[in-house]
């Protein structure tokens, strides 16, 4: 019952988003208020949890205790449990058309900032997060950076270096007055975007000049762009834009490689793309007092804070980087991709040569690097208190206290490594799994696993967009799938077979055996998914997440 419901709720969502750049979407005849996507997401969780509670009461105990019942008393029971079915139906059905609506609402919320058409303007840019890659002209390799653009205004001629500070010291000026210019031309643009003061949230770049990825106009000289590497998160200061939206995947879909850039960048909610033309030299001082998310301030300083904690780790990485070989460019943007999931410095032979073995994944922090971090901590602790202060154990039992340490960690970790899909979930999952010990709740971990798929897809529907959510959720399922079944026949085999081998031989080729059988059942059960989503399929995928069918339950 469980899967089948998630299974609706997640092909509803995807199914929407599919169809909503083809089919016209809109929610302004029904209930405005339901429609906004932090009300839905309350109301399905609010049902969610009536559903769950109302499904305790077709379990197999309230069966059997049913049929203990005298004669007399089937008739009312049949009638209740017909209750029970109707009002899960009903419940069942408002999930899936909320998580539609959900969908709905979130395409209707990304198309209001959408960039619309390709146009030269001159905006505010703050830099949010680390960049994707740096402007390195030797290795033909472009700056990307997502940023949020503010203050936008058409640009009529094209401006210099010294025109740019200019502006910055002029804006600067006036917001200490609170009274920044707005002119006609601002009014108008604005209004043609659709909302005055209008922000977006785009994708900087900036590619040498012989690149034929410069396609938005012809970037300024190599000096001046590879100043662009030394921004940090929260940076604000002043550039020439040429503005253009995002390419659909109709118009990728002719790509050999099979990647979907649109539905890439809509996952990240960037709304356009734009190629730098100039720079000022000056940043806005204070920025982050000034941020362009007046409604979000708090969870985009937080944001904002641990990405310029993260950022000057690259630096480290990046210095000297001129004066080193190739080699040792590419050791140490290896490394810190290991320890971060930042790959800004691998050049593009290098990202191929993991692909082509493929062991691109290794290059990204999974769920894997958390559990890693998060159980070596915790034993750690445990260690050192085991030793030292066993007298803690009086207030705090042993697994609360490595549990605590695994849930610190792992969230720590999975927020400084940007906090995608796959160490969230293993973040989540740890701290969920936790919690219904402490509580002693009759909840399985495939429970909470798909919980949690569909609580991620309803607070952002684009996620599913991303092949990180698929592939982290499917393989967790099937690794729990295959634990479960592993378990009983190797009671199963104890029961048996005791006696017959030596003992640590027999371990040595059970241990052997599990291994090449969970291989086996990961390569062909994930073969599908792989298959759909980069058209290529590679047997050592599946090495790093044997660890994780050992500790998932911890």
């Amino acid at each position: 019952m469980y899967w089948l419901i998630v299974g609706l709720i997640l092909v509803a969502m995807i199914g929407v988003l599919a169809v909503a750049d083809s089919i016209p979407m809109s929610l302004d005849l029904f209930l405005s208020g339901l429609t906004n996507p932090s009300s839905l997401f309350l109301l399905l969780t609010t049902l969610s949890i009536i559903l769950v509670v109302v499904l305790q009461f077709t379990t197999p105990s309230a069966s059997n205790l049913e049929s203990s019942q005298t004669s007399s008393n089937i008739l009312p029971h049949r009638f209740f449990r017909i209750i029970i079915y109707i009002l899960v139906a009903v419940l069942a059905t408002g999930l899936i058309v909320g998580s539609a609506l959900q969908a709905i609402s979130s395409y209707q919320q990304a198309r209001t900032t959408e960039i619309v058409e390709p146009i030269r303007v001159q905006a505010l840019v703050t830099i949010e997060g680390i960049s994707d890659s740096v402007y390195d002209a030797s290795m033909e390799s472009g700056y990307r950076q997502v940023a949020i653009v503010s203050q936008i205004s058409p640009l009529v001629s094209d401006l210099s270096i010294q025109d740019l500070n200019k502006i910055t010291d002029k804006y600067v000026i006036n917001n200490k007055n609170n009274s920044l210019s707005n002119d006609n031309s601002l009014k108008n643009f604005a209004h043609k975007f659709g909302s005055e003061g209008a922000t977006h949230r785009i994708l900087l770049n900036a590619y040498p000049k012989n690149s034929s990825k410069s396609s938005l106009g012809k970037p300024s000289n190599d000096s001046q762009l590879r100043r662009l590497n030394h921004l940090k998160p929260g940076d604000q200061l002043f550039m020439s834009l040429a503005l253009a939206p995002l390419a659909t995947s109709e118009q990728t879909i002719n790509n050999p490689s099979g990647f979907d850039s649109y539905r890439w960048l809509k996952a990240r909610h960037v709304d356009g793309v734009a190629n730098v033309l100039a720079t000022s030299t000056v940043t806005v001082p204070d920025a982050n007092s000034t941020s362009v998310f007046s409604d979000h301030s708090y969870i985009h300083n937080f944001r904002t804070r641990i990405d310029q904690g993260r950022w000057p780790l690259r630096q480290h990485f990046y210095e000297d980087w001129l004066e080193l070989t190739a080699i040792d460019q590419q050791a140490r943007a290896v490394t810190l991709s290991l320890l971060t999931g930042d790959r800004s410095l691998i050049s593009r032979d290098t990202k191929d040569l993991y692909q082509l073995a493929g062991i691109s994944h290794l290059l990204a922090i999974s769920g894997t690097h958390i559990l890693f971090l998060a159980i070596m901590l915790s034993a750690g602790v445990v260690f050192i208190f085991d030793r030292l202060y066993p007298t803690v154990y009086r207030s705090v039992p042993r697994w609360q206290l490595r549990w605590g340490v695994m849930v610190g960690a792992a969230f720590v970790y999975a927020l400084f490594t940007g906090f995608d899909v796959p160490a969230a979930r293993t973040a989540w999952m740890i701290l969920a799994l936790g919690l219904i010990r402490l509580t002693l709740l009759p909840i399985s971990t495939i429970r909470v696993l798909f919980a949690l798929a569909v609580l991620i897809a309803w607070h952002d529907p684009y996620v599913l967009w991303q092949a990180g959510y698929w592939l982290s959720f499917i393989a967790v399922a099937l690794l729990l799938k295959y634990d479960d079944t592993s378990n009983r026949d190797a009671q199963s085999d104890t029961v048996h077979n005791v006696g017959l081998v030596n003992a640590f031989s027999k371990r040595i080729w059970e241990t052997s055996k599990r291994l090449f059988k969970l291989q086996f059942w990961l390569f062909i059960t994930l073969l599908p998914i792989t298959l759909l989503l980069f058209g290529k399929a590679s047997l050592w995928y599946t090495l790093h997440t044997h660890f994780i069918s050992h500790t998932i339950h911890t």
